[in-house]
């Protein structure tokens, strides 16, 4: 419902919200995946890094703990958690502005006496 609201029906029209100010996001869309326009399935890219350095730190230093793993990806791949963190920050606004909006409509309801 949320994206709806945005008016963003298609998901070539999901690709160019995430790419506008501020999320700076790209992904490719279900529709350049051939798939239907209104399959939101995405594509993302995550080899944004320097896979030897990646693997050398990985091999010199095997995280074993799920907050090591997270560590070891927040330390040697940021621009990609940047991105997963864009597209979250999007996903947030949408529901926050479709909450602020029902609550304006129910703050403009009237009852009657």
């Amino acid at each position: 419902p949320e994206l709806q609201k945005a008016k963003i029906r298609t998901s070539q029209k999901l690709s160019e919200s995430f790419i506008v100010h501020p999320y700076h996001t790209a992904i490719v869309g279900g529709d350049s995946l051939v798939l239907e326009r209104t399959d939101f399935s995405a594509r993302i890219a995550y080899v944004d890094y320097d896979g030897t350095k990646v693997f050398d730190a990985y091999q010199q230093q095997t995280p074993k703990t799920h907050s090591e793993r997270t560590e070891f990806v927040q330390n040697n791949a940021p621009k990609i958690v940047a991105g997963l963190t864009m597209l979250e920050k999007f996903f947030e606004a949408l529901k926050r502005d479709a909450v602020d909006e029902l609550m304006m409509l129910k703050n403009n309801v009237r009852i009657p006496n």
